[in-house]
């Protein structure tokens, strides 16, 4: 089974050191730089977990959320990634989301955390 990953950040660099370790992890990656972007890719393709910044132009990662939930699509596991302390782990996991991790992350405790959570979901 070929995991994908969707990866929602403003920040072009974040996505392109997310896309490069998540690929090398095997998942398929797709990109978005903004909330409204990603809303328009969930919709279209499937994705086995979100990984989303908070702060972003257009639509951000709350309002993102928000959206999705309001679908009739399964949400997949979805995180929170912020260099801003607008939310708590707390407030992200009420929200619905898995997990917050904050900038500057470390990318191995990340992707470890992401893989192992995916790994240890129960398949259908």
């Amino acid at each position: 089974m070929v995991q994908s990953v969707l990866v929602v950040d403003d920040e072009k660099d974040i996505r392109d050191i997310l896309r490069t370790e998540f690929e090398y992890h095997k998942f398929i990656v797709q990109e978005a730089e903004n909330g409204a972007q990603a809303l328009k890719i969930f919709k279209v393709f499937p994705t086995d977990v979100i990984i989303s910044d908070i702060r972003m132009p257009i639509m951000d990662g709350k309002e993102f959320l928000k959206n999705i939930k309001k679908s009739d699509i399964k949400i997949p596991p979805f995180y929170f990634i912020s260099g801003y302390p607008d939310l708590k782990h707390e407030d992200a996991v009420a929200m619905g989301a898995m997990g917050l991790f904050t900038k500057p992350f470390q990318l191995k405790d990340l992707v470890k955390k992401i893989v192992e959570d995916f790994k240890a979901r129960p398949t259908l």
